[in-house]
């Protein structure tokens, strides 16, 4: 991968607590896809980008093995610390140079991480990995969040959130060109001529506030800003919170939070001739 964000422990350990899993409609998805295109029973699944395993873990269910990658030791060793299943491993590697056989692996799994990689060398080792017939999934969580509280009429938390992953995307762009169009171009760059892409895919998540401090300071963008400027990070972190307690002032404070956001999912099959 062509990153190097995610390998202070700290951080790896703010990732596993408050990053959100996967929402299940895109994990149903990609298991209607697979059905349609390989007979059960599944053997490996591959979750590259697996940071701390929470995307990994839900594939146990369903495959023979499941492998998860990551070229940071420090998320890969968090990811271990929660790994219960025994069809479920890790390893630090690279999404550019897969350690499989050819033509070995049933799914190529990358959540909220294609982004990051050398699409071109990962696209490349995606083709050869895969059986024919074989599938790629790739998704992510859409910029266009917004957070709610409950029983709130006047919508005042609406745009704290866009507001803050604006800032902090200027501060640290990489890969964020890739977000914002919706993955389109790891769509376009897919070598398969069987693909869809889904891209308004809705979730709705009820959280904390401090379950929303921690997604955001669990964010590789504000981890970048924090390593850049560690007391001003700290300082628009507060803010943020501080902007959030004034929105909801009056409100019950028994009510809870709602992180309205959409994901875009891409799906694709290797054809049985390479």
């Amino acid at each position: 991968m062509a990153n190097r964000y995610f390998d202070e422990k700290d951080h790896s350990t703010l990732y596993q607590k408050y990053m959100f899993s996967p929402p299940e409609s895109i994990q149903e998805m990609i298991y209607s896809y697979l059905k349609e295109k390989i007979d059960e029973p599944f053997g490996l699944a591959v979750d590259v980008g697996c940071g701390t395993g929470k995307s990994t873990r839900l594939l146990a269910n369903y495959f023979h093995k499941v492998v998860g990658i990551d070229d940071s030791e420090a998320q890969i060793n968090v990811a271990k610390q929660f790994s219960m299943k025994p069809n479920v491993s890790f390893c630090v590697c690279s999404a550019e140079a897969l350690p499989f056989q050819d033509a070995s692996v049933d799914l190529v799994t990358a959540s909220v991480s294609a982004h990051w990689f050398d699409l071109e060398k990962f696209l490349k080792e995606v083709r050869r990995v895969l059986k024919p017939n074989g599938c790629l999934a790739v998704h992510c969580f859409n910029e266009d969040m917004d957070l709610h509280y409950e029983n709130d009429p006047s919508e005042r938390l609406a745009g704290i959130l866009p507001e803050v992953w604006y800032f902090l995307r200027n501060i640290h762009p990489n890969g964020y060109a890739v977000i914002k169009s919706k993955y389109k171009d790891i769509f376009n760059a897919i070598p398969f001529p069987e693909k869809q892409i889904y891209t308004n895919i809705p979730d709705i998540l009820p959280l904390s506030l401090p379950e929303v401090m921690g997604f955001i300071e669990s964010a590789c963008t504000y981890q970048y800003y924090f390593r850049q400027n560690s007391e001003a990070a700290k300082g628009f972190l507060e803010k943020t919170n501080e902007r959030i307690l004034e929105a909801i002032e009056g409100l019950p404070k028994e009510g809870q939070f709602e992180l309205r956001k959409t994901h875009v999912c891409v799906l694709a099959r290797k054809p049985l001739i390479n």
